[in-house]
């Protein structure tokens, strides 16, 4: 892959796409009337929800599986995930054919947990945090030998998960302002890729600070969401979040 200050290029992320053809669903795009009126432009939303497991993560995890070795195939995959990233992993490495490995932290959804399960994969529950599960997923890495699989941290995820931004520009040509929520940063830097190199307006992708903090912010101009719903769902979205953005993000954005 690109070097680390560039990340991966055009090309890898076409590839990316290649790999995914047979895989990944081409996920729709929909106007929202509501979002529109709110922001008083059209407005129109890329419906990952639809994707394979759930979300967007499944493109990167794919693309991650594939380029393993068949030595590194034999040895599996390992995950250190709160939810998302996990059932990508898990799905993906059953598709494969190759063992896979789930951390998660205690407190993760169970719904999350039990589909890392339905799609074969070895999941324990470990530590209260996501960190926890980050260091008994390395230490596992370190003593099987299986590939860590990093939700962010690694430029093949991010050429698959910048396969969206290759639909977008098929889908909505005329688009003048992306919208991404950023965790660890592997979505954003793969749409921002496609950004910087294809569209040659260099329109900015608008990356959003977090979901918990974009959510608190509905919540105050957004009074008709009931504040226990509110509160449910930030309680949610905070299991979900990266500490901080990832360095190959950071090169990027």
């Amino acid at each position: 892959m690109a070097t680390e200050t560039t990340g991966p290029t055009l090309t890898e992320i076409e590839a990316a796409r290649r790999g995914l053809a047979d895989v990944a669903r081409v996920t729709p795009v929909y106007g929202s009337e509501t979002f529109s009126r709110l922001s008083g432009r059209e407005v129109v939303l890329k419906a990952e929800n639809l994707q394979r497991t759930g979300s967007f993560k499944v493109r990167g995890a794919v693309t991650r599986i594939a380029a393993l070795t068949e030595t590194e195939r034999a040895a599996g995959v390992v995950a250190a995930s709160a939810g998302n990233h996990g059932q990508a992993v898990a799905w993906a490495a059953r598709e494969t054919g190759i063992p896979a490995a789930i951390f998660v932290p205690q407190d993760a959804p169970m719904a999350k947990v039990e589909a890392c399960r339905n799609y074969a994969a070895a999941t324990e529950l470990v530590g209260a945090t996501f960190e926890d599960a980050l260091a008994a997923a390395l230490a596992y890495a370190d003593e099987t030998g299986a590939t860590f699989v990093h939700p962010y941290e690694d430029e093949t995820v991010v050429a698959g998960q910048g396969t969206i931004g290759l639909e977008l520009a098929e889908q909505v040509p005329e688009v003048e302002t992306v919208l991404v929520p950023v965790g660890g940063g592997g979505l954003a830097a793969g749409i921002a890729l496609w950004e910087l190199v294809v569209r040659l307006n260099n329109i900015p992708p608008y990356v959003l600070p977090a979901p918990v903090a974009v959510f608190r912010t509905l919540i105050t101009d957004w009074p008709v969401l009931s504040q226990s719903l509110a509160t449910t769902l930030v309680t949610t979205l905070e299991g979900f979040v990266a500490a901080a953005i990832g360095g190959v993000a950071l090169a990027l954005l």
